[in-house]
């Protein structure tokens, strides 16, 4: 099955966008939780069960990230929020999410505030029965130190399959192949975190497929595209047609050589 970000056709509303992902096509939707839309978790989560889509995952929102390892007020506030998005996810029976822990080049140094916040955010998702999916950004610290030290079940790998090929700050497959809950499967040409159409940009296919079929991961194609990428300037449906044609073509792959 393949899916996409639900952040693309953002002149549509959340119900006309899924709607169209549906009649294109896809069978799924990662359900991006970032303030582009008036909709709750609980509101974008319904929407997409209307329009017949699976909900492979949500992505948390992003916003105070660095805050997360800081003795302050809104690092707090930055995990209940998670908490409350992970209930919602739960409530809808979504089984993952996917998280970032920093943002920018120079976040805070791993800390202990941080760590013992990731400790209860754990165990909040633990009881919720929800996985935690880790994305690598821009640096490795925060993400490879939660993976090395936090070994329930429930923690693993968001693999950005872009920001690997743009940022290349490790081997993230070989290290954590066999954690990987989560493919955000996009395209660039290494100097922009472009987001187009994989074949679109200069990732290696041929080397990264083979790879991520070796992995752990065994739910939906997801294609974390963007239809404002700049590379575009076809409609909506031909960009949409484009894009589950490639996603075809990748779930198909996967599945031949698990």
């Amino acid at each position: 099955m393949v899916g996409l970000t639900s952040n693309n056709l953002m002149n549509l509303s959340m119900a006309e966008r899924f709607d169209k992902f549906r009649e294109k096509g896809f069978g799924s939707v990662m359900i991006w939780l970032g303030p582009d839309a008036k909709e709750s978790a609980d509101e974008r989560a319904t929407l997409a069960e209307r329009a017949g889509l699976f909900i492979e995952n949500f992505h948390l929102s992003c916003d105070h990230l660095n805050e997360m390892w800081i003795d302050c007020k809104e690092g707090d506030e930055r995990i209940s929020r998670f908490k409350d998005e992970i209930a919602a996810a739960s409530k809808h029976g979504v089984k993952t999410v996917v998280c970032h822990l920093t943002h920018g080049d120079f976040p805070p140094f791993v800390s202990t505030i941080g760590t013992n916040r990731i400790e209860d955010l754990v165990k909040f998702a633990e009881n919720a029965n929800v996985k935690l999916a880790f994305e690598n950004v821009i640096t490795k610290d925060h993400v490879t130190y939660v993976l090395e030290n936090f070994k329930s079940p429930y923690v693993g790998l968001c693999y950005d399959v872009g920001h690997d090929h743009y940022w290349r700050v490790q081997d993230w497959l070989g290290l954590f192949g066999d954690r990987v809950f989560a493919l955000h499967l996009h395209d660039n040409f290494a100097d922009k975190d472009s987001h187009f159409i994989p074949f679109d940009g200069s990732i290696d296919w041929q080397y990264t497929l083979p790879r991520l079929a070796k992995t752990s991961y065994r739910g939906t194609t997801t294609l974390e595209t963007k239809d404002a990428a700049y590379v575009y300037d076809a409609s909506p449906d031909k960009y949409l047609e484009h894009a589950l044609s490639v996603g075809n073509y990748i779930d198909k792959f996967l599945e031949s050589n698990r």
